[in-house]
C-alpha cells in the first residue's frame, strides 16, 4: 500500500506568491516584447535610425522568461517535484539579494532631488514575499521527497 505524499502548507503558499508573480512577471514580459516592437514600427516609420525597439525587445524576451520559471515553481512545486525546489530557491535568492542591493541603494538619499526614498516598498515587493519563498522551500524539504 503506497503511503500519501506529505504535503508542506509553507511550500504551497510559497508556489501561491510565485504563481502571484509569476503572472505579474509574465504580463510586463509580454507588455515590453509587444511595446518594443510597436516602438520599433514607430521608430523606422518616421525614418529614425537609432533602434532602442529592439532592446526592449530582448529585455522582454528576458523578463518573459523569468516569468514564465515563476509559474514552472508554482505548479510543479505543488506537484511535489524537486527541481521546482531548487529552481526556486535559485530564483528566491537572486530576488532577495535584488531586494537587499534595492535596500543598500534606498538608504542613500536622492542626488537630484536631496530627498530619501521610502524602503518600505523594496521590502514589501522582494525581501518578504521571496524571503518567505526561499525560507519555505529550504525548510520544506519532506514536501518534495518520494515516499
Amino acid at each position: 500500500m503506497a503511503q500519501a505524499q506529505s504535503t508542506s502548507l509553507l511550500v504551497v503558499l510559497a508556489g501561491v506568491v510565485f504563481l502571484i508573480w509569476g503572472l505579474v512577471i509574465t504580463l510586463i514580459g509580454v507588455g515590453l516584447t509587444a511595446g518594443g516592437q510597436a516602438i520599433r514600427d514607430y521608430l523606422v516609420n518616421h525614418g529614425y535610425t537609432v533602434d532602442f525597439g529592439g532592446a526592449i525587445t530582448v529585455i522582454g524576451i528576458v523578463v518573459l522568461v523569468v516569468g514564465i520559471l515563476h509559474l514552472i515553481v508554482a505548479v510543479f512545486s505543488w506537484a511535489h517535484r524537486a527541481f521546482a525546489r531548487y529552481t526556486g530557491i535559485a530564483i528566491a535568492a537572486i530576488f532577495v539579494l535584488f531586494g537587499i542591493l534595492a535596500l543598500a541603494s534606498s538608504s542613500n538619499s536622492d542626488s537630484v532631488s536631496g530627498t530619501r526614498s521610502s524602503v518600505g516598498g523594496d521590502l514589501v515587493f522582494l525581501l518578504v514575499p521571496y524571503g518567505f519563498c526561499l525560507i519555505a522551500l529550504i525548510v520544506g524539504g519532506r514536501h518534495f521527497r518520494r515516499a
